[in-house]
Protein backbone atom coordinates (compact mmCIF):
# COMPACT_ATOMS: atom_id res chain seq x y z
CA UNK A 1 0.00 0.00 0.00
CA UNK A 2 1.46 3.31 -0.72
CA UNK A 3 2.18 5.54 2.03
CA UNK A 4 0.40 9.00 2.11
CA UNK A 5 2.39 12.15 1.58
CA UNK A 6 2.67 15.02 3.90
CA UNK A 7 -0.07 17.16 2.85
CA UNK A 8 1.88 20.42 4.50
CA UNK A 9 4.78 19.74 2.73
CA UNK A 10 2.78 19.70 -0.54
CA UNK A 11 1.30 22.59 0.15
CA UNK A 12 4.83 24.70 0.92
CA UNK A 13 5.86 23.24 -2.66
CA UNK A 14 2.89 25.21 -3.89
CA UNK A 15 3.41 28.47 -1.71
CA UNK A 16 7.14 28.92 -2.72
CA UNK A 17 6.18 28.32 -6.28
CA UNK A 18 3.76 31.20 -6.31
CA UNK A 19 5.40 33.29 -3.91
CA UNK A 20 8.34 32.60 -6.86
CA UNK A 21 6.11 33.62 -9.75
CA UNK A 22 4.51 36.21 -7.79
CA UNK A 23 8.27 38.16 -7.32
CA UNK A 24 8.53 38.21 -11.68
CA UNK A 25 4.48 39.50 -11.78
CA UNK A 26 4.36 42.58 -13.66
CA UNK A 27 0.45 42.85 -13.08
CA UNK A 28 -0.26 44.30 -9.74
CA UNK A 29 -3.84 42.32 -10.27
CA UNK A 30 -2.40 39.34 -11.38
CA UNK A 31 0.09 39.70 -7.61
CA UNK A 32 -3.17 40.05 -5.96
CA UNK A 33 -4.11 37.05 -7.21
CA UNK A 34 -1.51 35.15 -5.93
CA UNK A 35 -0.98 36.84 -3.00
CA UNK A 36 -5.06 35.51 -2.13
CA UNK A 37 -3.93 32.47 -3.08
CA UNK A 38 -0.67 31.97 -0.85
CA UNK A 39 -3.10 33.40 1.73
CA UNK A 40 -5.46 30.58 1.24
CA UNK A 41 -3.13 27.98 0.79
CA UNK A 42 -0.99 29.13 4.09
CA UNK A 43 -4.63 28.33 5.91
CA UNK A 44 -5.08 24.78 4.39
CA UNK A 45 -1.52 24.15 5.46
CA UNK A 46 -1.90 25.27 9.35
CA UNK A 47 -4.89 22.97 9.14
CA UNK A 48 -2.98 20.22 7.44
CA UNK A 49 0.01 20.42 10.34
CA UNK A 50 -1.99 20.53 13.37
CA UNK A 51 -4.05 17.16 11.74
CA UNK A 52 -7.78 18.71 10.81
CA UNK A 53 -9.13 16.53 8.25
CA UNK A 54 -12.43 16.29 7.17
CA UNK A 55 -12.24 13.66 4.69
CA UNK A 56 -15.34 11.86 5.08
CA UNK A 57 -15.08 8.09 7.09
CA UNK A 58 -14.90 5.67 3.82
CA UNK A 59 -16.94 2.79 6.09
CA UNK A 60 -14.42 -0.16 4.43
CA UNK A 61 -12.42 -2.31 7.13
CA UNK A 62 -9.94 -4.05 4.64
CA UNK A 63 -9.76 -7.68 6.03
CA UNK A 64 -6.79 -8.66 4.15
CA UNK A 65 -5.28 -9.63 1.19
CA UNK A 66 -6.41 -12.37 -1.32
CA UNK A 67 -4.20 -12.49 -4.23
CA UNK A 68 -1.40 -10.06 -5.23
CA UNK A 69 -0.49 -10.78 -9.26
CA UNK A 70 -3.92 -10.06 -11.05
CA UNK A 71 -3.68 -10.29 -14.92
CA UNK A 72 -7.49 -9.40 -16.12
CA UNK A 73 -11.17 -8.60 -14.84
CA UNK A 74 -13.65 -9.51 -17.50
CA UNK A 75 -17.47 -8.21 -17.32
CA UNK A 76 -20.54 -7.35 -18.92
CA UNK A 77 -20.65 -3.06 -19.09
CA UNK A 78 -24.03 -2.27 -17.03
CA UNK A 79 -24.70 0.64 -19.69
CA UNK A 80 -23.74 -0.89 -23.29
CA UNK A 81 -24.50 -4.42 -22.45
CA UNK A 82 -21.02 -5.38 -24.21
CA UNK A 83 -18.45 -7.79 -22.72
CA UNK A 84 -15.19 -5.97 -21.76
CA UNK A 85 -12.01 -7.57 -20.23
CA UNK A 86 -8.94 -5.24 -19.23
CA UNK A 87 -5.33 -6.36 -18.35
CA UNK A 88 -3.58 -5.74 -15.79
CA UNK A 89 -0.68 -7.82 -16.43
CA UNK A 90 0.21 -8.80 -12.38
CA UNK A 91 -0.14 -4.93 -11.41
CA UNK A 92 -2.89 -5.29 -9.11
CA UNK A 93 -3.92 -6.97 -6.45
CA UNK A 94 -7.23 -7.98 -4.95
CA UNK A 95 -8.49 -7.57 -1.05
CA UNK A 96 -11.35 -8.77 1.02
CA UNK A 97 -13.40 -5.61 2.30
CA UNK A 98 -15.94 -5.24 4.56
CA UNK A 99 -18.76 -2.42 3.58
CA UNK A 100 -21.80 -1.24 4.63
CA UNK A 101 -22.22 -5.18 6.13
CA UNK A 102 -21.52 -6.96 3.20
CA UNK A 103 -18.32 -8.96 2.16
CA UNK A 104 -16.83 -7.39 -1.16
CA UNK A 105 -13.94 -7.26 -3.18
CA UNK A 106 -11.67 -4.76 -3.92
CA UNK A 107 -8.90 -3.85 -7.08
CA UNK A 108 -6.78 -2.02 -7.19
CA UNK A 109 -3.07 -1.32 -8.52
CA UNK A 110 -0.02 -2.20 -6.48
CA UNK A 111 1.56 0.87 -7.22
CA UNK A 112 -1.55 3.26 -6.47
CA UNK A 113 -2.19 3.84 -10.00
CA UNK A 114 -5.65 4.42 -11.34
CA UNK A 115 -7.02 1.08 -12.96
CA UNK A 116 -9.47 3.21 -14.76
CA UNK A 117 -10.54 6.52 -16.55
CA UNK A 118 -13.40 8.93 -16.32
CA UNK A 119 -16.23 7.34 -19.03
CA UNK A 120 -19.89 7.70 -19.69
Amino acid sequence: MPLPESESLALGSVIRKLLRVSRVARNAAVDREIQSAVADLQQLQERALHGYHRNPPSGIRIVGKIGDDVHAVRYRHAKDGHFYQHQFNGEAEVLAVERNGHRELLLRHIRGLPLWDVFD
